[in-house]
């Protein structure tokens, strides 16, 4: 018969054995974790990348538009100096047709 000492080392190996989980039982879900979570990580990756580039665009966008605005503003400027221009020319001009009238009265 087997001595204490040796069933219990015995019992203690046996009980290490089934408490442990075989590898080939832990691996595939290990496996299929880590690989879920690399799909999830590359999704996120690429929604955030997706959200950049919209956010890029979107500020490309506004650049586009605010530089329209300016053009068209410092046009309407021009628009309004030469205008401005334009009256005063012919506010000179009157004023001389009048004083020419009047000394031709005199």
């Amino acid at each position: 018969m087997m001595s204490r000492r040796a069933l219990a080392i015995a019992l203690l190996s046996l009980c290490a054995v089934v408490a442990s989980p075989l590898s080939s039982m832990a691996d595939p879900p290990d496996k299929a974790s880590k690989e879920a979570q690399k799909e999830k990580m590359k999704q996120e990756r690429e929604a955030q990348k997706k959200q950049h580039e919209a956010e890029r665009e979107s500020r490309k966008d506004k650049e586009e538009i605010e530089r329209e605005d300016r053009k068209h503003k410092e046009e309407m400027e021009r628009e309004d100096r030469k205008h401005k221009e334009e009256i005063e020319r012919e506010g000179k001009k009157h004023n001389e047709e009048m004083e020419r009238e009047g000394k031709k009265k005199n």
